[in-house]
């Protein structure tokens, strides 16, 4: 159960701290319109990462969340 809560914590952090830094670090410094495509590139690999981190959430959150229910950890 050690690994699937490593696992799940791990792909929430990918998750919230790739949007982060995409939102705050990626998109502001590719503003100028020449740039659309290399920002284009850029948010398809980490949409890539995201679905990713997203099938391990919902993956490990289902076979943590049953053991929450009946009270083992």
């Amino acid at each position: 159960m050690t690994l699937v809560r490593y696992l799940h914590l791990l792909a929430m952090a990918f998750f919230v701290g790739g949007q982060l830094f995409l939102v705050a670090a990626v998109v502001p410094s590719l503003r100028d319109p020449g740039d659309r495509a290399r920002l284009r590139a850029i948010a398809r690999r980490f949409g890539f990462g995201t679905l990713i981190a997203i099938a391990v959430l919902i993956g490990t959150g289902s076979r943590w969340r049953p053991a929450s229910i009946s009270g083992t950890t």
